[in-house]
């Protein structure tokens, strides 16, 4: 079977599979419905939960539907995309399991590389790397309770978001095949899933210490990615990344 248009499908509906985790069937309607430009507004009033599935369709969407066309639009989904990868190294570095491998990182990258390899200039990249880190300083100086948290990108509404969402979430994530989504998510059985949360980090501390590894880590990465790209005029996440 390969997923092909369907029809559309409301807020209401995007709420419910995201509150159930049904990662499996969000993924699918935010691909393939028909009212994209709608679901690109549901992406969008979600982009501060700092949930990798929700950013990564939101900047596949965005390209799929031709917005990266406008300059302003490729800083935008530049900057979440290098927000992503702090997101989901900071989910692997939590893991307990240290040599165990994520298909989600790999898939990221690629992703991202392609998607933006011919759009985007060095004084884009700059601006990028530079707020994406700014962004991801911001959350993890607000967990640990370094700075005043008002009106810093780390609130959603009234909410103010502590942790990153469901880090679990990346042992179900793999590549999908051909005619599929690049990202497929599956469930496992109440048993796998238990085990697989398990294996994560819950002390709050010990997690926030493992977010500032990931963003110097990260910090590093892009920095290398900056220096090849003013050389070389390519765009080589994969180099350095993968």
């Amino acid at each position: 079977m390969f997923y092909s248009s369907v029809s559309t499908f409301s807020y209401d509906d995007f709420k419910e599979m995201l509150q159930n985790e049904d990662y499996d069937k969000l993924i699918y309607n935010c691909y393939y419905c028909t009212n994209q430009e709608e679901i690109l507004g549901f992406l969008e009033r979600h982009l501060n939960s700092n949930n990798f599935i929700l950013n990564y369709i939101y900047v596949r969407n965005s390209y799929q539907l031709g917005k990266f066309k406008d300059p302003d639009v490729v800083r935008k989904c530049l900057s979440i995309s290098f927000r992503t990868i702090f997101i989901v190294v900071s989910h692997i570095n939590i893991c307990n399991e240290i040599n165990r491998k994520f298909e989600v990182l790999d898939i990221l990258i690629k992703k991202i590389e392609e998607k933006f390899k011919d759009t985007i200039t060095l004084d884009v990249l700059d601006f990028c790397i530079n707020l994406s880190k700014k962004d991801f300083l911001v959350f993890i100086d607000g967990m640990s309770g370094n700075i005043s948290l008002v009106n810093v990108p780390v609130f959603q509404g009234n909410k103010k978001l502590l942790d990153l969402p469901e880090p679990q979430i990346i042992c179900n994530i793999t590549a999908g095949q051909w005619r599929y989504p690049a990202m497929k998510y599956t469930k496992f059985d109440e048993e796998t899933e238990k085990s697989n949360s398990e294996k994560f980090i819950k002390n709050y501390s010990a997690r926030c210490q493992k977010y500032y590894d990931a963003y110097h880590y990260v910090g590093e990465k892009l920095k290398l990615i900056r220096s090849d790209f003013a050389i070389n005029h390519a765009f080589n996440l994969s180099k350095y990344f993968l």
